[in-house]
């Protein structure tokens, strides 16, 4: 095969995203030409349009044939998609890179077009590339590491030196396309317990980023966005976004709380007047209930001062949802 590749350092995002990927062109056998060549075009031609949607067009330089698309400079990579840890707003470049919760999908140091879709894109391409190479070549698998987008480290441990059969090689890369997948989707398992209760802390954690995604668009459509306060960390990985008071406009205050009028302690939890933060307290109480055999929610895991628990399950959700209706035609 006519190969050339330069390898990247691997690295992982929650839900097995692939965070780095090699620079690649080739030949998947005698009678499949270009196929590498095609995906990564593929995957360039998105992120161009990513970079587009957010802004950074004129940072990225584009990748000649079988090269990926890069960042100009250093600097535009830390301007564009700075790696945000849990202390820090994500971009929007990151955000349409890695999905609903970048923090907790996890931001490569590196970011560039084979992150497509938390890196799900570049996974399922490995795996369609496993099934192309055997159609072409008698049904042999591809042990060359460099025949795969993705690190020599990580990717091919599925093809290289395991008796892998073509069929394993192919799950395994379509499984951590999923796993990527979920990622971007922000479909985190709840943290496994050795002991009960069995928390949900990851999915309070992306519901916090939803409701702060929210708030930050709200602050850019009224031009106070620089004057949000990042959340700083909690048990939940993250925490609410604030703004002080004296950074309030009449743009911000309609986005965000409408014709209620503008909030004492406005924050993230204030979206919709704060209709959203009660609909997931409803959906919190039911599904901690429902991990912990009809447990009621930690009053601690609750969005808010309205305290419902002790109502019972059933009751508390229905108080909840209603509230949360009742928030809904404040704002309107």
């Amino acid at each position: 095969m006519n190969m050339r590749r330069i390898a990247a350092a691997a690295g992982f995002a929650t839900g097995a995203a692939l965070a780095f990927a090699p620079l690649a062109s080739a030949d998947l056998g005698s009678t499949v030409t270009s196929t590498l060549d095609s995906e990564i075009a593929s995957q360039n031609a998105t992120f161009e349009l990513d970079a587009l949607l957010a802004g950074d067009s004129a940072d990225i330089t584009k990748g000649a044939t079988g090269f990926y698309d890069s960042f100009t400079t250093p600097a535009d990579l830390a301007k564009d998609a700075p790696q945000a840890t849990a202390y820090g707003q994500v971009t929007p470049l990151e955000t349409d890179l890695y999905g609903a919760n970048p923090i907790l999908a996890g931001i490569s140091a590196d970011s560039g077009p084979y992150n497509e879709l938390n890196g799900a894109v570049t996974e399922f391409d490995n795996a369609y590339n496993v099934a192309v190479y055997a159609a072409a070549n008698g049904g042999a698998l591809d042990t060359n590491p460099a025949d795969y987008l993705g690190s020599q480290t990580t990717d091919a441990l599925a093809v290289a030196g395991k008796g892998d059969t073509v069929a394993s090689a192919e799950q395994y890369f379509y499984n951590f396309g999923v796993g990527d997948l979920k990622g971007y989707d922000a479909i985190f398992a709840p943290a496994q317990t050795t002991t009960a209760p069995t928390d949900i802390n990851p999915t309070i954690g992306n519901e916090i980023v939803q409701l702060n995604n929210l708030f930050e668009l709200d602050g850019k459509l009224a031009g106070v966005y620089g004057d949000i306060v990042p959340h700083a960390s909690t048990a939940y990985g993250v925490g609410f976004d604030t703004i002080p008071t004296t950074d309030l406009n009449a743009s911000f205050n309609d986005l965000v709380t409408g014709a209620a009028g503008p909030s004492s302690d406005p924050g993230s939890y204030d979206v919709l007047n704060g209709a959203l933060s009660e609909f997931y307290n409803a959906f919190n109480v039911e599904d901690y209930s429902l991990l912990n055999s009809g447990a009621i929610l930690p009053v601690a895991d609750l969005f808010g001062t309205h305290d419902f628990l002790g109502d019972g399950v059933t009751a508390a959700v229905g108080e909840y949802l209603q509230l949360g209706v009742s928030d809904l035609a404040g704002y309107f």
